[in-house]
């Protein structure tokens, strides 16, 4: 399993990725459909990454991703145009 690391907070890519796509606006459904997985796989992958970063919410925890450079504003934006 390989960990991205920006400013001390480690998430997987996996991790990663569902951030990202929650912040697009997909629903746990549609992020496992995307990625291959199940609706559970990515709330526990949603879960796991709102406690590394220390959030309070799935959406708290990808506005601290984009905050602290983890997503990029524009990776968000790509799929949204």
């Amino acid at each position: 399993m390989t960990t991205l690391r920006t400013a001390g907070l480690p998430l997987t890519d996996y991790q990663r990725d569902v951030l990202l796509l929650a912040g697009r606006g997909l629903t746990s459904e549609q992020i496992a459909r995307r990625l291959g997985s199940t609706r559970a796989g990515v709330d526990m992958a949603a879960k796991a990454a709102t406690d590394r970063l220390g959030a309070r919410s799935r959406t708290h925890a990808v506005a601290l991703a984009i905050t602290t450079g983890l997503i990029d504003p524009s990776e968000i934006a790509e799929e949204t145009r």
